[in-house]
């Protein structure tokens, strides 16, 4: 019997045709699966749908208090989120300032301290013509040097102070020279040197003698100002007094120490 390919390939087509159509029922009646974003969009999309399905019946009615709320929880949100922002603003304001303040405070309390410690060394204009010589004679009767104090000081007249200078002239030893321009520059009155000329004598009456002359400079401030800035302004110049008292003190302790040590060790 001769086969028909012709009836093979209708029977063929047909029973694929049977599977492809069995398929896509089964695949219809199946429930589609939603992803995750599918399933939290899925009651958005559905309230649209209701909205769109009752707008279409005329009903939009039902949604105006809905919608009411919803505008005033969205003005409640944006208010609140505005007065946030402002406190949030004020808040960054003042720790701006706080930390402003503190930086002038330190720089206040920095400024004021030196005023206090420096202003004191600074003799009063009304002591004028007879403090440096006054001065001046302490410092050599210190150091039992005879100075020849002329007493023709120069003034140099400024805005805000004058300036005045006196030359002395002595004689003395180069070691005790020295010393005693060393407690002049380190004391605590504001007396300072200017111009210096040692001469060695070479006579043999006088050897290791020097001929020295000095100019010695201080300021006289027009005005001083501690006083009517600080209302403490006495207390705090006898804290810092005592507290140069308390460091002279122990400079002169250490000072004998010291030697007692240097007596012991040459012993």
């Amino acid at each position: 019997m001769a086969l028909d390919f012709n009836k093979l390939k209708q029977e063929y087509l047909a029973r694929r045709e049977e599977k492809q159509a069995a398929q896509e029922e089964r695949m219809a009646s199946e429930p589609k699966k939603q992803s995750a974003l599918g399933k939290k969009l899925a009651p958005f999309k559905q309230g649209l749908a209701d909205i769109k399905a009752v707008s279409e019946e005329g009903n939009i009615k039902l949604f105006i208090k809905q919608l009411a709320v919803i505008a005033l929880a969205a003005w409640g949100v944006w208010t609140v989120m505005g007065k946030l922002n402002a406190q949030k603003a004020e808040i960054q304001d003042r720790i701006t300032a706080i930390a402003l303040q503190q930086t002038h405070q330190d720089d206040y309390m920095s400024n004021k301290d030196r005023l206090l410690r420096l202003e004191p060394l600074f003799p009063d204009m009304g002591q004028k013509n007879e403090w440096l010589v006054k001065t001046l004679m302490t410092a050599f009767g210190n150091h039992d040097i005879k100075g020849d104090i002329n007493g023709n000081a120069v003034e140099n007249m400024e805005t805000n102070y004058t300036i005045v200078t006196q030359d002395v002239t002595f004689r003395e030893k180069f070691a005790n020279i020295g010393r005693f321009l060393a407690d002049i520059e380190n004391g605590n009155d504001f007396l300072r040197v200017s111009n210096l000329t040692i001469t060695k004598l070479a006579d043999t009456n006088s050897l290791g003698q020097n001929n020295v002359s000095l100019r010695f400079n201080t300021v006289f401030p027009k005005d001083k100002y501690g006083k009517r800035l600080f209302k403490d302004y006495d207390k705090q110049i006898k804290a810092i007094e005592a507290e140069n008292e308390a460091a002279v003190k122990a400079a002169e302790a250490a000072e004998k120490e010291a030697a007692a040590g240097g007596k012991a060790n040459a012993s």
